[in-house]
């Protein structure tokens, strides 16, 4: 924005014309971002559209929670979730996230200036409304779960990024000596001489072609700038309009150091002792290969077919190391050989009467044999049957 301001604040034709391009090509890339749906919506008869009408014709996703426990909630997931992860998971450690960001903005907002502020309102700003859209439309943004499910605020993690980045060093600052949101004092007072020496000779330049009233207008203007400046380079114009501000204190210095290390440590300590493990739990690719062969091992000759409980959830794998090892799954309906996948977090009797109940259209449990019943992974049980 600045680029299409002349010094004195003026917005230039080319200026404009900067910012109408700049808008015009940020709408043209969000447009072709849409372009493959758009595509896909025209060949496939709309299925998306009507899909989403008859979504919002049926009422919605529905929640018990009232609108502003849903925007707290929501808000709460978004800002926690790069810095602490899951909310269900350490809901102390996303509550101090968000009081943490939160502080940030509102100190920020009233302490900063120029590019600083502006660009802390749009960051949180972004965060607020975005998050409040969310827990008001999105009901799912509201529910905590277990499940690895979605997460739509996920896009704001570098904001919030920045805006801990933004606090941090605005701290930094401060226990340097700086008043925090003025930058440095005889930087800016330099910067202010240099723009009232501009404006003097743009007012000098304007008098030389204008006429005996213009000239006499553009005189004092220039006057007043050149005694401003002057006021500044003496030091008598107030922390305002100099771009300066007591300095603060040594204890005052002292407290935003160690508040600034404390932020970065405790980031830093708790990524680390959060690390993901080398190996997943649930079981690397050597556990999967391990059991597929098993599962050949109990099936010398004919096909392997899956069944999965719950049905949504695919056979992936350990349908692959089949595949890779010459032996790709069957519909079970003709297989020799029948594996039961049942997951415990969504089934709650596994290891028996569930896959029983799973082989019913096959026939009934009756018409299979049991030949192993395993652990291949945490929460999950594998049962490898054979027709009778």
């Amino acid at each position: 924005l600045r680029a299409g301001r002349t010094r004195s604040g003026a917005r230039t034709a080319r200026g404009r014309r900067g910012i109408l391009l700049a808008g015009v090509g940020s709408v043209a890339i969000v447009a072709a971002g849409y372009l493959p749906l758009a595509i896909h919506e025209v060949t496939s008869g709309f299925t998306e559209i009507h899909l989403i009408l008859d979504y919002l014709r049926g009422g919605g996703e529905g929640s018990a929670l009232d609108p502003f426990t849903r925007i707290l909630v929501s808000l709460l997931r978004a800002i926690g979730w790069p810095v602490a992860g899951p909310m269900i998971d350490a809901p102390a450690a996303t509550f101090l996230a968000f009081v943490t960001v939160a502080a940030i903005v509102v100190w920020r907002l009233a302490r900063a200036r120029g590019d600083e502020r502006t660009m802390v309102a749009w960051l949180g700003g972004t965060v607020a409304f975005a998050a409040a859209a969310l827990g008001v439309l999105v009901a799912s943004a509201s529910v905590v779960t277990p499940l690895p499910t979605d997460h739509y605020h996920a896009w704001f993690d570098p904001i919030v990024a920045a805006l801990l980045g933004i606090g941090v060093a605005a701290l930094v600052a401060l226990a340097r000596g700086r008043a925090a949101g003025t930058g440095n004092a005889p930087a800016q007072a330099e910067a202010n001489l240099a723009a009232g020496a501009d404006a003097a000779v743009a007012g000098a330049g304007a008098a030389a072609g204008a006429d005996a009233a213009g000239a006499e207008a553009a005189r004092v203007e220039a006057a007043g700038v050149e005694a401003a400046g002057a006021r500044v380079e003496q030091g008598a114009t107030s922390p305002a309009a100099a771009g300066t501000a007591r300095a603060p204190g040594a204890l005052q210095r002292a407290a935003a150091g160690a508040a600034a290390v404390a932020v970065v440590a405790a980031i830093v300590a708790w990524d680390v002792a959060h690390l993901p493990p080398a190996v997943s739990p649930r079981g690397d690719w050597t556990a999967a290969r391990a059991a597929a062969d098993r599962i050949i091992a109990a099936t010398p000759a004919g096909g392997i077919g899956f069944v999965t409980l719950p049905s949504f959830k695919g056979p992936d794998a350990y349908a692959y190391p089949l595949t890779v090892s010459g032996r790709a799954p069957d519909d079970p309906a003709d297989a020799a050989t029948v594996v039961v996948l049942c997951e415990d977090l969504w089934v709650a009797d596994c290891g028996g009467p569930a896959e029983e109940r799973a082989l019913a259209p096959l026939g009934g449990a009756q018409r299979f044999r049991l030949v192993e019943r395993l652990r291949p992974a945490p929460g999950r049980t594998m049962t490898i049957l054979t027709r009778r």
